[in-house]
């Protein structure tokens, strides 16, 4: 397993914050926690900075625990142009003790180099209290 290029970056609302979690783990080891509170600007916390290119049938996989409505996967590819995949848009996989699994098709992407990867809360969200977990975020 690769750790997080940023530890921890969060741009756009100084109130969230990024944290290991040893407590809530989606398979063994330890989850990232993103906790704060949602302003009505957008929120965008970058994980891995990278150079691959997709092939034609990849998939994001991505476990996570708490409220999702908010939340996306970003994708920015190499020529700089930012890919969002809304997780509220996509109907999770499985649930196992609060975990949900959300597969994204990444097939719009494909032979793309990508650059980056990482979540984003959305602007016009204002709410207290917001607790989500990552326990995988893999590219398959």
């Amino acid at each position: 397993d690769l750790l997080p290029t940023w530890q921890f970056a969060v741009y756009g609302n100084p109130s969230m914050t990024v944290a290991y979690e040893f407590e809530q783990v989606f398979s063994g080891g330890s989850s990232l926690l993103f906790t704060g509170s949602l302003s009505t600007q957008e929120t965008r916390i970058p994980l891995y900075q990278t150079h691959f290119v997709l092939g034609s049938n990849n998939t994001a996989t991505l476990s996570l625990k708490g409220e999702v409505s908010a939340l996306s996967l970003y994708v920015d590819t190499a020529d700089g142009k930012r890919h969002m995949f809304p997780l509220n848009a996509i109907t999770p996989s499985d649930s196992q003790q609060g975990w949900r699994t959300y597969e994204v098709s990444l097939v719009a992407l494909t032979k793309q180099p990508i650059g980056q990867l990482g979540m984003l809360f959305s602007e016009g969200t204002a709410k207290e209290n917001v607790n989500v977990y990552l326990g995988q975020l893999a590219i398959r």
